[in-house]
């Protein structure tokens, strides 16, 4: 049940990899696939649903500002959503209703301005005419918050570095896309007129000059850059002061613009390009949404001058133990890694084929420094086997997102070989997951949902609605493969704090396609 914004600058089909600097973090905008508990609740229509997509966003860490955007990238779609989608356009937010939403937010160590929300279409930030008084606004009663921009660059100059370096702790995730002025209009749709000559490295250059730590991100389109302009934006990048690089897979639906679409590359090609740049820069460069065929903790890239990087931590590298516990998978060696970093500083790990190595760090927010694909969070699997044993179900459906159902399957045969007291092997600790002796739980069956209302080659569960739920359950319900007594599980994250899908609709209305007797379960939402 991969996370994804189901809004917002365009339609990216990322289930956002475990990258401890940029905007995805553990414990913040990254919750868990299926924990994620929601604790606001708010009308349906109108303005009551845009306050509850903000205070979504809110809950997430995430800060709206604005929906303005002064470009038009190829792959956006937010033009090509189905109609009857309940997506919310912000004008430029009052400076009021910033220094509000942030006396809410207080409490987090992190604020993300600039990343697209829930039902929120997300802009570009520096385009607020107020944006510096925003920052200051944020400083102000978030002092210590470490604050992370998503920005496109075009208004990024040397000024703005300056400000932003004043601003510290602050780090930016540059939208970048290429390195190359005339691939850069191409893409984003700057025409031959005013604006069409900008420098994307521009950016890159005045982050570097003025230390404010960043890293790129790009939505590869060879059909428009060239087939090499990945690599040579990997090299660009590489030897400037850039930290990671996300290689975003583009999507479409299926009301995207059949021009548009035949200009997008398929997944195969832009695992490809990216793991041609992977090979030829030090630049940890990783794919979005990632391939994992296992759940082990390995390494997908080391930030430089970062703890990981200073242990001697490698790409590539498999962590077998993090303080003497065999992580579940890649997402609970991270949560492990950094837990035990803020608390004491250090962190013992345990390299397949190394041995040893300890990782040290005097930063309290403990990022260790590693790059890893995300894969499956244990507080998923445990849910989902602690509710069918209070609840006493024989069977268990878990539904899901194409992108989700391979991970989520790992996980819970993983949990199947683990004994009552979540041990595995000669006496080491594999905590995390409590399951059943083999051969004595519930039957787990994770069914990947298609999604139908936005078509193409959407695959994430931030879209799915109800109506893709339905079609996904009316064949299960019709050869009995969901019974009385059965538990089916929806993912919270295609619904919003009013517990509603995109197109307004609740899950209780899959509750009458089931079987008497059987339970259909959002964890957090109550119906």
């Amino acid at each position: 049940m991969s996370p994804l914004p189901p809004t917002g600058q365009g339609i990216r089909e990322t289930s956002r990899g475990y990258v401890d600097y940029p905007v995805d973090t553990v414990d913040n905008s990254e919750n868990s696939q299926l924990h994620a508990l929601w604790g606001v609740n708010a009308a349906v229509d109108g303005i009551d649903a845009c306050v509850a997509a903000l205070a979504e966003a809110e809950a997430a860490g995430i800060l709206p500002v604005t929906s303005t955007c002064n470009l038009s990238c190829v792959f956006c779609s937010n033009r090509a959503n189905p109609p009857g989608v309940r997506v919310h356009h912000l004008p430029p937010r009052s400076l009021p209703e910033i220094r509000a939403a942030l006396s809410r937010m207080g409490h987090l160590d992190e604020i993300v301005i600039g990343e697209s929300a829930s039902r929120v279409s997300e802009g570009e930030p520096l385009t607020h005419p107020r944006f510096e008084a925003i920052l200051a606004a944020v400083r102000e009663v978030l002092p210590r918050a470490l604050v992370k921009v998503t920005t496109n660059g075009t208004l990024l100059d040397r000024r703005m570095a300056a400000l932003f370096k004043a601003r510290r702790p602050l780090e930016v995730t540059l939208s970048l896309n290429t390195c190359s002025p005339e691939g850069y209009r191409k893409v984003h749709g700057l025409g031959r007129g005013s604006g069409s000559g900008h420098d994307p490295m521009a950016a890159v250059r005045a982050l570097s000059e003025a230390g404010v730590p960043f890293h790129a991100s790009v939505v590869p389109v060879p059909a428009l850059t060239g087939p090499g302009d990945l690599l040579e934006t990997a090299r660009r990048l590489d030897e400037s002061d850039c930290l990671s690089l996300r290689v975003l897979v583009p999507a479409h639906t299926s009301f995207s613009d059949p021009g548009l679409v035949g200009l997008l590359p398929p997944r195969e090609e832009v695992a490809r390009l990216a793991e041609e740049a992977r090979r030829a820069v030090r630049l940890p460069v990783t794919l979005e949404p990632p391939q994992v065929a296992d759940l082990r903790a390995r390494l997908a890239g080391v930030i430089r001058g970062s703890p990981a990087a200073a242990a001697g931590l490698r790409t590539g590298d498999v962590l077998e133990e993090v303080e003497g516990h065999h992580p579940f998978s890649r997402v609970d060696a991270f949560r492990r890694l950094t837990a035990a970093l803020r608390q004491t500083g250090s962190c013992r790990v345990r390299v397949a084929g190394r041995g040893e190595v300890t990782l040290r760090t005097d930063d309290p927010t403990g990022r260790p420094g590693v790059v890893l694909d995300r894969d499956v969070d244990p507080r998923d699997i445990r849910l989902v086997l602690r509710t069918a044993a209070r609840l006493r179900a024989r069977r268990v459906l878990v539904l899901t997102s194409a992108l989700g159902a391979g991970p989520l399957e790992m996980g819970f045969r993983a949990a199947a070989r683990w004994d009552a007291v979540g041990r595995q092997g000669a006496g080491r600790r594999r905590r995390g997951v409590r399951a059943h002796p083999e051969g004595t739980g519930p039957a787990v069956h994770v069914v990947p949902v298609a999604s139908r209302s936005f078509g193409g080659s959407i695959a994430a569960a931030g879209l799915l609605t109800v109506s893709d739920f339905a079609c996904a359950l009316e064949p299960l319900v019709r050869d009995r493969a969901v019974q009385g007594g059965d538990l089916v599980f929806l993912p919270p994250v295609s619904f919003g704090v009013d517990g509603l899908d995109l197109f307004g609709r609740p899950p209780a209305d899959l509750q009458a396609l089931l079987p008497r007797g059987a339970r259909l379960i959002v964890p957090g939402l109550t119906f």
